[in-house]
């Protein structure tokens, strides 16, 4: 007997949204419905999945597993601690995951992204295409790993981080809560909380002033 496909929802019908619906078709999972609140959207159909309307319709509907494809990370935490769904994950078969690296619920990995030994992947988080996150490195939840960013070893990111395309995190660097890295950055030192870095080596953006202190 033929296995049938997973069904899933996908919330999010933008440009982050076609990309997680065809990394789930490549998947073999079958997106049965899109839902996004933004009415110029709703009854159109991507890549053969319709989108059925604003969120508020998924209470009229039978639950499937869902992935809340958007890639702003305050965003997709805010639906996340809204909707108390059943949360699943997206890893196209291109990408490659250890078998003993731990992915989280509600997380998407893109193709040629590596995800390597011991690795932790944190609940939605995004894993964008070719980005690299090397052995024992601990990603917390609802952080953005951008294209071809690269996480060396034992790197540690907090919960919200956004880490720009390009970037590279030395061994063993802490990135806090909802810190930024921009694109093409090298981190070589610790980032505090809700701090924007950039540049090589990258520096604080948003330094405290002396009245700050």
């Amino acid at each position: 007997m033929t296995k049938q496909p997973e069904e899933i929802f996908v919330i999010g019908g933008g440009g982050h949204g076609k990309v997680a619906v065809r990394a789930a078709q490549a998947a073999g999972k079958r997106v049965a419905a899109i839902f996004d609140d933004d009415p110029g959207k709703w009854n159109c159909v991507l890549y053969g999945v319709p989108v059925m309307g604003p969120l508020d319709a998924l209470r009229r509907r039978n639950v499937l597993p869902t992935l809340v494809a958007i890639g702003d990370n305050n965003r997709r935490l805010a639906l996340v601690e809204k909707w108390n769904l059943p949360w699943t994950s997206v890893v196209h078969p291109a990408a490659f995951v250890d078998d003993s690296a731990q992915i989280g619920a509600g997380v998407l990995i893109l193709p040629g992204a590596v995800v390597h030994t011991d690795a932790v992947v944190g609940d939605h988080t995004i894993v964008n295409s070719n980005a690299t996150i090397e052995h024992d490195c601990q990603i917390g939840p609802g952080a953005h790993i951008s294209c071809s960013a690269c996480l060396t070893g034992g790197v540690q990111v907090g919960c919200g981080v956004m880490i720009g395309a390009g970037a590279i995190v030395l061994p063993g660097v802490l990135m806090s809560d909802f810190a930024v890295v921009g694109a093409g950055s090298v981190v070589t030192r610790n980032v505090p909380a809700a701090t924007t870095v950039a540049g090589v080596p990258a520096r604080n953006l948003n330094p405290r002033k002396r009245s700050d202190a």
